[in-house]
């Protein structure tokens, strides 16, 4: 969402100062004063400003472009210079320009302690969850050059060193074409050309030679910070430049905040990405992080009590709901349960009619299958029907052996008979000069289609065909 406010806020001892503009303003604050900032507009977030004395600055020129290779490179060289621990600290970095393989990158490091005292100057508690209202951690070189740039006071081109009062004590800021590429405090007066010819020393070291000597910016206040500025101006072959006495000395919180409302947002640089310098400390990101889970916690669990609650309504509702419908149905069973059981006794008879009609394997209709098959000289004798064990015997006799071979042949086709076997015989009776067989019979009649006849072990005698 576009922003259109934003407030910067720098410590100065025990208090901060606080400057807040908005889109229509560019080059002075539509508001300021010390103290606790105001209540933020809707959608309106702070920027801390860490004092110089509390950060790490210098600018390097990197043997890359790649945005992964650049934050590693700069975190590494910040952690060797580092004070404390690792986790102690913050690593940020800010790509001022990139020529081809090469980058000109801005690396600082702050302790987490500095950037705490800056929440509680601007929330009145260095609790990590007031960072829900910070935006951005910047520097304070960041912020007063771009204060400089916008009230025009600072050069244009060249390598330019400004002596500034931040929080309350003197810093050496060194601008290059009017960005900070290294920041320090200057320390006593009377050292101050010491520490302005190693400032220039180490950044010809880490940006190059300069180009051209711009003028020595004096902002600080006092006689003796005059006299230390305008001395080291004159060692180092430059002169000395004070703004004049009607000019607003311009602040490192306005400039943080005129970043900020640029769109110098360092959301995406802790995520990985690029943009500008931002000290937001791992904590206050957890801490966050923290905080969005259990609020996201607290709001699904509200959602799973409100469901929780609708299921166990519903539960207690369906089983009488469940009840009712099952009388209702029972009730329709019920009702129909006389034609259910007209229709059973009628299926029953139909059954009854079906099963007892049916006369393929009764008695008659095997020995008219056995009478049809009899050759020429056999004559039957006798059949016994066994219907529970789906078979019959037939005894005959014939003249000679080949008419009862033949007649056990003429049996294999028939579509009644399964299958059959000459059990006794053919044998020769010497006294009548016939020759007698038995044959086995079998059927294959299902249970239920069973016709009438004899019993089992009935007879029926039968004669020559």
């Amino acid at each position: 969402m576009k922003k259109d406010y934003a407030t910067g806020v720098a410590p100065e001892g025990d208090s901060a100062v606080w400057a807040r503009i908005s889109r229509t303003s560019a080059r002075a604050p539509d508001d300021a004063g010390t103290g606790a900032p105001p209540a933020p507009r809707r959608g309106e977030r702070l920027t801390l400003v860490i004092p110089v004395a509390d950060v790490l600055l210098r600018a390097e020129r990197l043997p890359t472009s790649d945005p992964e290779e650049i934050a590693a490179i700069a975190a590494n060289r910040m952690e060797a210079e580092s004070p404390l621990e690792p986790d102690e600290m913050v690593f940020a970095h800010e790509v001022l320009e990139t020529s081809g393989d090469e980058s000109l990158v801005l690396c600082a490091a702050a302790p987490v302690s500095a950037c705490n005292r800056a929440l509680a100057a601007a929330t009145g508690s260095d609790s990590p969850s007031g960072a829900a209202l910070v935006a951005r951690v910047d520097c304070a070189a960041s912020g007063l050059a771009r204060s400089l740039a916008a009230a025009g006071l600072s050069a244009a081109s060249g390598r330019q060193p400004v002596l500034a009062m931040d929080g309350g004590r003197a810093a050496l800021i060194v601008l290059e074409d009017g960005r900070p590429i290294l920041a320090r405090a200057a320390g006593a007066p009377a050292a101050f050309a010491q520490t302005l010819r190693l400032a220039l020393m180490q950044a010809e070291m880490s940006c190059g030679p300069e180009r051209s000597a711009a003028p020595l910016l004096c902002l600080a206040t006092g006689p003796e910070w005059v006299a230390a500025a305008q001395a080291a101006a004159s060692a180092s072959g430059r002169e000395c430049e004070t703004p004049p006495h009607e000019a607003q000395i311009p602040s490192a919180a306005f400039g943080a905040a005129l970043r900020t409302l640029e769109g110098a947002s360092g959301s995406s640089q802790r995520h990985g990405g690029g943009g500008a310098l931002d000290l937001f400390p791992a904590p206050w990101s957890a801490a966050l992080d923290e905080r969005r889970y259990r609020r996201t916690f607290i709001a699904c669990s509200a959602a799973a009590l409100v469901a929780w609650a609708a299921l166990v309504g519903a539960l207690w509702g369906w089983p009488a709901a469940l009840g009712a419908r099952q009388a209702a149905l029972q009730r329709e069973v019920d009702a129909l349960a006389p034609r259910e059981g007209a229709v059973r006794q009628v299926r029953e008879r139909i059954r009854l009619i079906d099963r007892y009609s049916d006369r393929t394997f009764s008695p008659l209709e095997i020995l008219r299958e056995i009478s049809l098959a009899l050759p020429e000289g056999v004559t039957l004798k006798q059949m016994a029907y066994e219907a529970a064990r789906r078979e019959c015997t037939v005894e005959g006799e014939s003249r000679g052996s080949a008419p009862a071979y033949d007649f056990s042949n003429r049996l294999k086709s028939s579509p009644l008979l399964a299958r059959n076997d000459i059990v006794s015989g053919p044998t020769e009776n010497r006294n009548t000069g016939k020759t007698n067989f038995r044959i086995r019979l079998s059927f294959a009649a299902p249970e239920d289609g069973e016709g009438g006849g004899a019993a089992p072990g009935g007879e029926a005698q039968g004669g020559s065909r």
